[in-house]
């Protein structure tokens, strides 16, 4: 069918034959990441936990690993507690 190795008939030859640039531009075009980019784990950022604002979970952290000592502890979760009533009460109106 006109497609002998021996004589350079290889189908790439005669159908398609892409300078290395193009092919390095369309990967760079429809894999931005690189080839691995699919392999990467993706980053994930947590906002809030079951409605807990993310700061409130921090900061109940830092109390638990003793950073925090306990009377700010109670102060700032008050504040919390406050913002969110505050919250939840302009949504209601």
């Amino acid at each position: 069918m006109g497609h002998d190795v021996k004589a350079g008939g290889h189908m790439r030859d005669w159908y398609d034959q892409p300078e290395a640039q193009e092919v390095l531009d369309e990967q760079a075009q429809l894999l931005p990441n690189g080839a691995t980019g699919f392999l990467e784990c993706p980053t994930v950022e947590v906002i809030s936990m079951d409605g807990v604002p993310i700061e409130a979970v921090a900061l109940m952290k830092d109390y638990l690993d003793g950073k925090v000592p306990t009377m700010e502890f109670v102060n700032r979760a008050e504040a919390f507690k406050n913002k969110l009533a505050h919250k939840a009460k302009s949504l209601q109106a």
